[in-house]
């Protein structure tokens, strides 16, 4: 499957400590492979912190509100 071998090789350079800029609109796939993260909005930097921290303001800002 295309997607597992995606995210070992992912977490093979995570593991390294290399450096990856990932650009995703889906949050739950950045959880499972970043430590830190950026959230934009209109090409201002949003949140800048901890990938757990920055995944749980997008969430209660963008996703519960369009309940």
């Amino acid at each position: 499957n295309f997607q597992k071998i995606a995210i070992n090789l992912l977490n093979n350079l995570k593991k390294n400590r290399k450096t990856l800029i990932i650009s995703s609109h889906n949050p739950n796939f950045l959880e499972q492979i970043c430590d830190q993260a950026i959230l934009l909005e209109k090409g201002k930097i949003v949140k800048s912190n901890e990938a757990k921290g920055v995944f749980e303001y997008y969430k209660n800002r963008y996703l519960l509100n369009r309940i």
